[in-house]
């Protein structure tokens, strides 16, 4: 099988940016004679050959820089951000539109020095991203500013804390240092000769996709200084034999073999985790498959045609999505042994958002977005979402020690039953709504003995206009069966107005009469910062709870003297629970 079509006019676009008289003016440091280096790495390729006797995984020591650290929230839009190490050198983080699902905050960091480095020249620049780990939908850039030297210049890469560093490529435009990203972790720019490039490919990388990045990074190493030989012939009006256009064509041929073996070894992947079918191993297995496809996009490959030519793939993804829904919806249920954990519907839906996403990359995984419907429906089906509230306020009318109590609450027969959301293509979109009653359940009395009260009080309708769920696909975690925690990203309620009509009667005191809606005017008041309208409120940040069955909980206590807007006092409770009938 061979990949055959690229998207775009890849390679004339990129002999177009190397040969443009721009790019002569724009890069100082190019190097006329570059030496040439064996890459070295996974497979033998047509131009990479793998070392014999390959050494295990390097690590390195990174020291974080953090007072030059720069942190952006980027949104489904995307968004750029940069960062200045203490030496100088300038990293931009270009993240486009579609990368992210809803909005995440990216933190960039530089390095200040990593000491045990394997490159002779040191460090130039580097930076570790964060989330560690979190994909990146669509491909991003790194651009790296700092003054190398071509021939000398030696990318890498690493996860967590200085894990399995390898080599790491950059793209063919010789004019910039520039990365192309997937998914978020450390990666930096060093000094090193050929022989320290190849001492590094000769240790080989734990992670896949490791594997493939050093050896891809040996491949353009290689174009990189012989498209600036080039670049130095144009300036100096000198027509060398061959051409920008074969040095690219014999580049992506290497880099063509390399990935196809990659994908080729994700269907061994999934085969092993199927024949497992635990969640660890299918976990890790379809986290595998999302970033590999990103990653293999970002070399510019037509993903229709490389699917194409791999149909098993979308059958064994299904099969791992619907084998990882089986065993959650198991525990959801439970069993004799084990009690029922409706918490157990994170799990699924955040891997039917994980089916929606691949569904959404291609033609040929479009089969993917009726499977993920039925994911949820069936979750669904186990845990059901309950909005319960329980609140109340109490005052002090004006020259009187009476205290005044009135409780109301949406519990039981007049919850909030959450209803999810579909869009027109069936797909859940994370967001749940449902009308219950706010109902009152009485006006109790302190500070004068021998009140009586007579209520009226009038209930009002407790919308939950929008409550979504934070379902990104690293909340499915490669590594553990434990379910991971639904996480509730935000709550749009609206109480509309319950009004309180009741007279206190109190001996040789004068009767107090209320009419009107003093709970929401309190509420109101103790909630300023998170209204919409007089009656539309918005909570986000909700706490997790010990209890399986709570998967979100918000709680506000003001018993505290001195009480705000004008004596009153508040109690309310805000949960969202599963399995309620």
């Amino acid at each position: 099988m061979r990949i055959t079509k690229r998207s775009g006019s890849i390679i004339w676009a990129a002999v177009a940016a190397i040969v443009a008289p721009l790019v002569l003016m724009n890069y100082p440091f190019i190097s006329a004679h570059s030496s040439s280096m064996v890459a070295t790495g996974r497979r033998p390729t047509d131009q990479v050959q793998t070392p014999a006797g390959a050494s295990s995984a390097l690590s390195i020591t990174p020291v974080l820089d953090t007072a030059s650290a720069a942190t952006a929230t980027i949104t489904s839009d995307g968004g750029t951000l940069t960062a200045t190490a203490a030496n100088g050198a300038i990293f931009t983080l270009t993240i486009p539109a579609g990368a992210i699902d809803d909005e995440e905050t990216i933190t960039m960091t530089p390095i200040a020095s990593i000491s045990d480095l394997p490159l002779s020249g040191g460090l130039a620049g580097a930076v570790e991203l964060a989330p560690e780990g979190l994909i990146l939908l669509k491909t991003s850039t790194l651009v790296i500013k700092a003054p190398i030297p071509i021939d000398q210049q030696s990318p890498f890469a690493w996860y967590d804390t200085g894990d399995d560093f390898h080599l790491y490529p950059l793209t063919l435009d010789v004019s910039t240092l520039t990365m192309t990203i997937t998914h978020l972790c450390g990666y930096g720019i060093g000094v090193g000769t050929s022989a320290d490039k190849s001492a590094v490919q000769g240790h080989l990388p734990s992670r896949n996709q490791a594997q493939v990045d050093q050896v891809i990074q040996g491949a353009a190493d290689t174009a990189r200084q012989k498209l600036s030989q080039f670049v130095a012939a144009r300036r100096n009006a000198i027509s060398p034999q061959g051409g920008p256009a074969k040095v690219i064509k014999k580049y992506n041929k290497a880099v063509d073999s390399e990935l196809m073996d990659l994908m080729n070894s994700l269907l061994g992947v999934l085969d092993d985790a199927l024949a497992k079918g635990d969640d660890v191993s299918l976990s890790c297995a379809l986290l595998a498959v999302l970033d590999d496809l990103n990653f293999i996009s970002q070399y510019g490959f037509d993903m229709g045609t490389l699917l194409g030519s791999v149909p098993q793939y979308e059958g064994k993804i299904a099969e791992a999505l619907n084998k990882i829904t089986d065993n959650a919806i198991n525990r959801c249920n439970g069993d004799s042994e084990n009690p029922p954990n409706p918490g157990e519907i994170a799990t699924v839906l955040s891997w039917a958002t994980f089916a929606n996403k691949l569904a959404a990359k291609d033609a040929e995984l479009a089969g993917l977005g009726p499977v993920a419907v039925l994911m949820v429906r069936r979750a669904l089906a186990c845990a059901n979402l309950t909005f319960v509230m329980n609140t109340g306020v109490n005052f002090m009318p004006p020259l009187s020690s009476l205290r005044i109590f009135i409780e109301l609450d949406a519990e039981n027969e007049t919850a909030v039953k959450l209803t999810p959301q579909f869009d027109l293509t069936g797909n859940f979109n994370g967001i749940f709504t449902g009308t219950g009653t706010l109902k009152h359940q009485k006006v109790g009395l302190s500070g004068i003995p021998d009140c009586g009260v007579t209520d009226s009080s009038t209930d009002a309708p407790l919308d939950v206009e929008s409550l979504k769920l934070d379902i990104q696909p690293r909340e499915a975690a490669c590594g553990s069966q434990n379910a991971p925690p639904l996480v509730i990203a935000s709550a749009l309620i609206n109480v509309h107005r319950p009004i309180e009509t009741f007279t206190v009667s109190c001996p040789d005191q004068p009767p107090y009469t209320a009419n009107s809606d003093l709970w929401r005017a309190n509420f109101y008041c103790g909630h300023q910062g998170d209204s919409i309208s007089g009656s539309e409120f918005k909570f986000s940040k909700w706490d997790q709870s010990e209890d399986k069955t709570t998967v979100g909980i918000k709680e506000y206590s003001n018993l505290a003297d001195p009480a705000p807007c004008m004596g009153f006092k508040e109690n309310t409770t805000m949960k969202v629970v599963a399995g309620k009938n």
